[in-house]
């Protein structure tokens, strides 16, 4: 079963999920790590949707 079947979403519509686990308090030590991101062209897949990462 696709998620949007699932979820009872169109399927002429696209799903983007994204994820909040709220505001860093930025004064615990936890927070003061910074980390880099992967390339979107590497954590993403755009289908049918040729280019759309080109524009960045």
């Amino acid at each position: 079963m696709s998620a949007q079947s699932h979820l009872g979403v169109s399927e002429e519509l696209k799903l983007l999920f994204g994820i909040s686990f709220g505001a860093a308090d930025l004064d615990a030590p936890a927070n003061r790590l910074r980390m880099g991101r992967t390339p979107l062209e590497r954590s993403v897949v755009v289908h049918d949707t040729t280019g759309v990462l080109d524009a960045r």
